[in-house]
């Protein structure tokens, strides 16, 4: 008999998506289900980065004697944050193209990780998954489910999984990372863990 759990992550695109020339911050999450006998409920905390881009304003009389000096964080239009996620996700042009995936990997990465450093599971059904991304919902980027199913047993346990735009190699980007709340590793012929994405700016 097979139990849902679910996981929920926050974390920053900013650094990824420095090439969109836009400054934002962004609170993400992440759920993964899985048909395993675990517990339901399992969580991993949110995270919220800072905000990300900082006007300065500076006022001069003709004399170039300073008057005044504001700074404040920018605040992010619906409109703009639509465009950011179009604009990166699903623009082409890419190396790699305008295709991303989900990959899981078993050993953990880090903010310096890419895709060729990274401990991959390799084997049994194995590959990584391509998103179909939906951007009805205002501020939103979501993925459908994504599916890895297992022919086997896997050698390895997934502990974090990843997004990618790289159908498989090391040539492509390592977007973000998730750490799963538990090692995920299929013991038998059609075993599956779904994972699903839903990002904010």
């Amino acid at each position: 008999m097979s139990t849902r759990t679910k996981v929920l992550f926050g974390g920053a695109l900013a650094a990824a998506i420095a090439a969109a020339a836009l400054f934002f911050a962004g609170v993400h999450s992440y759920r993964e289900d899985r048909q395993e006998s675990v517990s339901v409920g399992e969580k991993v905390g949110a995270v919220t980065p800072a905000s990300g881009g900082i006007f300065t304003v500076t006022h001069r009389n003709a004399k170039g004697e300073i008057l005044s000096v504001v700074t404040g964080h920018n605040a992010l239009t619906n409109e703009g944050a639509n465009d950011v996620w179009a604009t990166y996700l699903a623009a082409s042009g890419r190396s790699a193209g305008n295709t991303w995936y989900v990959g899981l990997v078993s050993a953990t990465p880090s903010a310096t990780s890419t895709l060729s450093n990274i401990t991959e599971i390799s084997g049994n059904g194995y590959a990584r998954q391509a998103i179909t991304w939906d951007f009805g919902t205002s501020r939103h980027a979501k993925t459908g489910n994504v599916v890895f199913t297992a022919t086997a047993a896997w050698a390895s346990g997934a502990t974090y999984l990843f997004i990618t735009n790289a159908s498989s190699g090391t040539s492509g980007k390592m977007l973000n990372y998730l750490a799963l709340s538990a090692t995920r590793q299929p013991a038998a012929n059609g075993d599956t863990i779904t994972v699903s994405w839903d990002g904010t700016l």
